[in-house]
């Protein structure tokens, strides 16, 4: 024969599940790692016009560098007057910093070896006083 559970045991034991499922919760996003995109973000964030400004510069005069992947190589070939001009080249991997690449070059074409995932690639220079700055996203399979 089955027998009845009061009501009082019923929440009981409910609030008993939710309270347990609520602590495996904490434990496991404690164990999690969480890495910073930058550690000084804060200085970063004040110079964000500078920017969105050289953004702008590579938009307005069409100086826009071209990205293709071979043999999961990254090829990056910048616009043909920037030749000699120092460039800057941040590959940051989403979700893992220990493949974070951070490159200066005066070289036209820049070939960067890159393994499985989703990177964000940054790249900056100046040409005559003036700033150019692009983002492109890209996987990699």
């Amino acid at each position: 024969m089955m027998k009845k559970i009061h009501w009082g045991w019923g929440i009981a034991i409910l609030y008993a599940g939710f309270t347990s499922m609520i602590l495996t919760l904490v434990y496991l996003s404690s164990r999690e790692k969480v890495e910073l995109v930058t550690t000084d973000y804060y200085q970063k964030e004040m110079a964000y016009q500078g920017i969105i400004d050289a953004n702008k510069n590579s938009n307005t005069d069409e100086m826009h560098a071209h990205l293709e992947i071979i043999n999961h190589q990254l090829s990056i070939q910048f616009p043909f007057s920037t030749e000699g001009v120092e460039k800057m080249i941040y590959v940051y991997h989403i979700s893992e910093s220990a493949k974070d690449q951070n490159i200066i070059t005066s070289e036209n074409q820049v070939l960067i070896a890159l393994s499985k995932g989703k990177y964000s690639i940054q790249l900056s220079w100046q040409l005559n006083g003036k700033n150019y700055f692009e983002e492109k996203t890209i996987h990699i399979q």
